[in-house]
């Protein structure tokens, strides 16, 4: 689970960076067209990295509740 956090904390990062990219090429009136296509396929990574890592959180909480019923024994 760790990993897909630091995954998703990367990617975040990513599409931040992208968007500051796409603000400054607007600004000095160039084409953005190429970094918008990147800050999508970008968007589409993040999301599916959000997804797996909720899912990965999901499966974890039965386990969690089964160590603590196993610890409170």
């Amino acid at each position: 689970m760790i990993v897909a956090a630091h995954q998703v904390a990367e990617a975040r990062r990513i599409v931040a960076e992208q968007h500051q990219l796409i603000a400054k090429l607007k600004a000095f009136k160039r084409p953005t067209l190429d970094a918008e296509r990147a800050l999508k396929a970008y968007l589409s990574s993040l999301k599916h990295l959000e997804d797996h890592e909720r899912k990965i959180r999901m499966e974890d909480k039965p386990k969690k509740r089964e160590t603590k019923k196993l610890q409170s024994n």
